[in-house]
């Protein structure tokens, strides 16, 4: 008899111990998934920066109501489309007044963005690359250089949701000068490749 208690004493005590096992590891998965959030979040799902003074348009004929920035369209995009359309009427921390940025898509998932800042030379970027990012010059033509930069961001996505495509980190960037307007190619590496970055880059500067 005495022997039965102690062995249900034991089972009782060891069942609570696997218990209480079972709730510190479930504890430690949830804070560990909390803490992958924390260091890799997920990207916002807007497509452009929100910030006081953005237009969103959809066709590039009413850009000029805005800005008066020289916005050469790729005549090469590998079947992406324009989705929409920024103008940033006031300077902001991300763009300076006048700024246009151009957001393609394919297959739901956006492919790359452009972005045009007018009278900004690619000297006023390149202190900036050369401090934060690994940088590989290239020529676009014999007086056009640009400059790839490798971001070097943890890979994270956003699924499409309702009207809006999906999304991925931005994790190159290809950046040049042409007509006074400094240029920035950006696009998830996975989306757009290297050399599709530079043909699309060749197509602005030729659609002149």
């Amino acid at each position: 008899m005495i022997f039965q208690r102690l062995l249900t004493n034991k089972t009782t005590n060891n069942s609570s111990s696997c218990a209480l096992y079972l709730i510190i590891a479930i504890i430690l998965a949830v804070l560990g998934i909390k803490f992958v959030g924390w260091i890799n979040p997920e990207p916002s799902v807007r497509l452009l920066t929100d910030i006081d003074g953005l237009v969103q348009l959809t066709s590039v004929d009413d850009i000029s109501q805005y800005s008066n920035t020289k916005v050469l369209i790729p005549e090469t995009t590998f079947d992406s489309e324009l989705f929409v359309i920024g103008v940033y009427t006031k300077e902001n921390p991300a763009f300076q007044k006048g700024a246009v940025s151009l957001v393609f898509v394919k297959d739901n998932w956006r492919t790359f963005e452009i972005d045009y800042e007018p009278n900004k030379s690619i000297n006023d970027e390149l202190e900036h690359l050369y401090e934060t990012e690994q940088v590989e010059k290239i020529f676009l033509n014999k007086n056009t250089k640009a400059y790839f930069s490798d971001l070097r961001a943890l890979q994270s996505c956003v699924q499409p949701k309702q009207d809006l495509p999906g999304l991925c980190r931005i994790s190159k960037q290809l950046v040049f000068e042409f007509n006074n307007v400094l240029i920035t190619i950006s696009a998830d590496a996975n989306q757009v490749t290297q050399g599709e970055m530079v043909l699309i880059a060749k197509s602005i500067i030729t659609s002149l």
